[in-house]
Parts: C-alpha cells; structure tokens; sequence
C-alpha cells in the first residue's frame, strides 16, 4: 500500500497569512496529493476483523417537592444492545437495538427567532456519524437526525479499492415531520416509520467517480418520501474538472393532523 504524504504548515503573522508545502504546486493540477514527492509504503500487515458487543441498562426515578414532602414516580428503566462485526477487511455490519443517546453532547444554542424555516444541527451520535462523509452531498440530501428514535437499526459498510457502498435501515418509533410551505416550513412530531438509506459510489483513475443516492421512508400511519440522486465527477486534461448533481424526491402526504 503506497500512501502519498503531504506535508504542509500554515501561519499567521498579524494580517498575513503564510501557507508552506513541501513542493512546488502546479496550478494546472487539479488533484493536490498527486503532485507529493514524498510517500511511504505499508508492506507484511495483518488486518483482524473486529467484533464488539455493548449492552447498556438504564434506569430513573423522578422525586417532586410538595408541600415540604417529596413525592417519588414510578421507577423507569429501559435496555438495549449495539454491536459491529468486520465480514472481512473493507465490510464492516453495525447493528443498534433501542439505543440510548442521551449521553451526547448538548446542541450549540441557535436564535430561532424570526426564523421561517427550520434549522437543523449537526449530528453528534457515534452510530450516524460513522460513515457519514459517504452520504454526505453538496445539496444536503441525507439529514439522518430525521431518524429521531430508533427501536432497531443495523449499517453496512464497505470500502473497497474502487467502489464504496452504504446501507443503512432504521425503525423509528417517533419521526419528526417537516412540511415545506411557500414562505415557511412547518415541524411536527410524526408517528413511527420505516427509514432507508442506500449509496454507492464508484471510482476511477484521477479522482473521477460516479455515484448514486436513494433515501426512503414509510411512514406507519401513511404517508412516504423517497429521494433519487445522481453525482458525479469527471477530470480530464489535467486542469479540467466537470461535475453534476440531480436529485428527485417523491412525497404523499400522511391523513394526518
């Protein structure tokens, strides 16, 4: 395995602002890391399949004040169970049964005021963010904190030489809704569904590639929204690069308030 190295600095000295690499850069170039006289070969590695297992119990008790005497609530608990097994050294299974996220990180405050349309936030959780830059698009197709409760999820995998492939299916016992209006968008909390989300993407020679996108979701009371995309890039001559995007979504409107 050969392994490009680019070595680069960058520093700031008041107002000016210093970028070092260690070659001379051909602006006629478009790919960066081609241009590297520098590169290290990875020679006699053994890869292990990984296989991890990792259950959680949890259970509260909520206690109010009144009167001066408190009044403890019914215990709650809940248990679940995730896991990743490596099929072999480029396809990795991930699976997650009632996962527990209330661990993560707050959201960083944003001002909704004024604000017609519904903002979004980065996703923080361990289980989507893995393999996310392989859905990620310039036109924001996948937003996979719509997938808000999750009962069962499981993930595939895989990255080979020159095609990657993601697959991932969720049941979702409380989906959040968003309505596009004219001037405004309109959120509300929607009933249980079925979610999917599929890319591939192949590879060619100077970072060209195709790939294709499609999202899915059924919703249990009615209703569905799917999503079909193409992308690609081509790079020819060196200093040339093409590229394109189209996505078509199809939505039915669940009888609902």
């Amino acid at each position: 395995m050969k392994w490009n190295i680019l070595l680069y600095r960058s520093t700031y000295i008041d107002s000016n602002n210093s970028q070092n690499l260690n070659f001379p850069v051909n602006l006629n170039n478009p790919c960066l890391p081609c241009q590297t006289p520098t590169y290290i070969t990875l020679k006699d590695i053994e890869s292990k399949n990984r296989v991890s297992l990792l259950p959680y119990v949890y259970s509260g008790l909520s206690v109010d004040r009144k009167d001066n005497a408190l009044m403890y609530g019914k215990p709650q608990g809940t248990v679940g169970l995730s896991g990743l097994f490596d099929i072999n050294n480029i396809t990795s299974l991930e699976h997650a049964i009632n996962p527990y996220f209330s661990q993560v990180e707050a959201d960083v405050s944003k001002i909704t005021a004024n604000n017609t349309f519904v903002i979004f936030f980065e996703e923080r959780r361990p289980y989507f963010n893995e393999g996310n830059d392989i859905i990620e698009t310039e036109l924001n197709t996948v937003y996979t904190r719509s997938i808000n409760k999750p009962l069962f999820s499981s993930k595939l995998i895989s990255q080979g030489e020159n095609k990657r492939i993601y697959w991932l299916a969720a049941y979702d016992e409380a989906s959040p809704y968003l309505i596009a209006g004219k001037n405004r968008s309109y959120f509300g909390k929607g009933n249980a569904s079925y979610s999917n989300i599929v890319r591939y993407q192949r590879t060619f020679k100077q970072g060209s590639n195709m790939e294709f996108l499609t999202t899915n979701r059924f919703f249990k009371d009615g209703g569905y929204g799917h999503t079909f995309g193409i992308d690609g890039v081509y790079r020819f001559k060196k200093s040339y690069t093409a590229t394109f995007k189209f996505n078509k979504s199809f939505v039915l409107e669940p009888q609902a308030n």
